[in-house]
């Protein structure tokens, strides 16, 4: 599986030809990297209710990632997808 790459592509909808930018599939959580000044910039703070939220739904928000894997926004929910025994998650 493919991380979203920022290349527009024709589809059609509705009779409509539209383009489309970003595409959102589910990838192994092994395969996503944190960003190396993530760490400096965010805290993980303890947030029992995300990890219950996180426990009964699932990921309900895609991780944002580069063509590299690199998590640019959605690093709590990886470490808690990991946590959790995720497997995959939507990017």
């Amino acid at each position: 599986m493919k991380c979203p790459v920022p290349r527009p592509r024709k589809v059609q909808k509705g009779g409509k030809q539209m383009s489309v930018l970003h595409e959102i599939t589910f990838v192994d959580v092994n395969k996503l990297k944190p960003h190396p000044k993530n760490q400096e910039i965010y805290l993980d703070p303890e947030a029992p209710e995300f990890d219950t939220s996180i426990q009964k739904n699932g990921i309900l928000k895609p991780i944002i990632c580069n063509r590299d894997f690199v998590i640019l926004d959605g690093h709590r929910r990886w470490k808690r997808a990991k946590q959790f025994g995720l497997k995959h998650v939507l990017v």
